[in-house]
Parts: structure tokens; C-alpha cells; sequence
């Protein structure tokens, strides 16, 4: 039996500020294919992302296991990791907000995700249910009988959990931005980065949301706006 050196477990005890080197990799690839290691890797985050940089496939870089993400040596700061992505893209910027690292453009961002557009108190049953909630006032019919048209993108044979059960809790949102609102879902939930795709050019919009899983897998739907 192996054990790891006691600064190295003490490091790892003090959660997701100290993470597996690879990530370092992962920080070089397109936006979207990063987040969706961070939540292989169980770490909170979120990302604004415009359609015209959509990956064409999202699975290059998300193919090493959830073991090899969360235990693989050496460690390395997330800090680190965040200003290794800021140094490969021009146009997406990251920051560590409490824990989150949220990624959005370096350029013009939605402007609905900085605005405070709820007040209260937010509970619900499910990722996908609770940001309904979150954008329901971008998209009336969110949440009305009959679904909402939507993908869920990933590999097939694996049990993805999708977050279709988690309690979600998030107090006071009137003192929060959407972005906000969204953090404390990722930091209740982590392992399920939010993500927001927006339309892009100078005043962008919301055109679609949802959340990374494990094995490379996302879950949005479609707002109608």
C-alpha cells in the first residue's frame, strides 16, 4: 500500500485551491472543453461562452478519468491553473470567485447575467429546474407544463449524473447578479459548471443555458426570446 506525502495530503485536505497538474493541459483548450474537465475534476464553475465558439466536438482533453483529474501528481495551485488559461486566450478571461472559477469573454458580455433579476429566496429540485428560475425573466414559458426543447450531449454505456435531484438553495437573491446566483448553485453543486451561451457581437444576449457533467456531457436549453 502506497500513501502520498503528508504535505501533499495536507494540501489536498484543503480542497479545491490545490488541484491535480493536468488541469494545466486542459487550461490551453477551447473554453468550453476546459470547464467540462473542471467539472470532471469536481471543481465549481461557470461559463459565459458565445455560439460562434462552440467546439465542434467537445471530448478532446476530457477523456482521462475522474480519478486521474481529482488524485493524478504533482498538485499545483488553481491559481495557477486560471492564469494558465488567461495566457493561451486573448478573447476569454477567468477569475476565482470564492472557490468558482468563472470564465467569460474578454470582450462585450451578456448584460442580463450582471443585472440582479430576482429577489427572495430560490428553491428548487434539480439544476436545470432551479436556472429555469434564474431565466425566467428573459423567457416567460420556463417552467410551464410541457418542457422545454433541449440536448443532452455526451458519451453513451456511462450513468451521467445530471443533478436532477440535488435541493438547491440560494437566499437573498435580490442582493445578487445572475452570475452570482448561478456561483452559489456551482458552489452547492460542484462537479456541474453552469454555462451560458450567448449570441455574441457587441451587445450579446442569452440564447441558451445549462450545465457541464462528468464524461465531457452538457445538458442546455433553448430560451425563446
Amino acid at each position: 500500500m502506497s500513501f502520498l506525502p503528508l504535505c501533499i495530503v495536507l494540501l489536498l485536505a484543503q480542497g479545491p485551491a490545490i488541484v491535480s497538474a493536468p488541469l494545466l493541459e486542459a487550461a490551453t483548450d477551447n473554453p468550453l472543453r476546459f470547464v467540462q474537465v473542471l467539472a470532471e475534476a469536481g471543481i465549481p464553475a461557470g461559463l459565459e461562452l458565445r455560439s460562434a465558439d462552440l467546439p465542434i466536438s467537445g471530448r478532446r482533453n476530457v477523456d482521462r478519468t475522474h480519478r486521474e483529474y481529482l488524485q493524478a501528481q504533482p498538485v499545483v495551485a488553481l491559481s495557477d491553473v486560471v492564469d494558465a488559461f488567461n495566457r493561451s486566450h486573448g478573447d476569454y478571461r477567468a477569475m476565482i470567485d470564492r472557490g468558482v472559477v468563472i470564465v467569460r469573454p474578454a470582450g462585450p458580455r451578456a448584460m442580463y447575467m450582471d443585472t440582479r433579476p430576482l429577489s427572495g429566496r430560490i428553491e428548487a429540485v434539480g439544476l436545470m429546474s432551479f436556472a429555469e428560475r434564474v431565466f425566467a425573466p428573459l423567457d416567460r414559458t420556463l417552467g410551464l407544463s410541457g418542457g422545454r426543447a433541449g440536448s443532452r450531449l455526451g458519451p453513451i454505456g456511462v450513468d451521467v449524473d445530471y443533478g436532477d435531484d440535488l435541493s438547491l438553495t440560494v437566499d437573498g437573491a435580490e442582493h445578487l447578479t445572475a452570475v452570482e446566483i448561478l456561483n452559489e448553485v456551482a458552489r452547492q453543486a460542484p462537479g456541474h459548471p453552469w454555462i451560458v451561451i450567448t449570441s455574441g457581437g457587441d451587445e450579446p444576449t442569452v440564447r441558451r443555458f445549462g450545465f457541464a457533467h462528468r464524461y465531457g456531457t452538457t445538458e442546455v436549453r433553448d430560451l425563446r426570446q
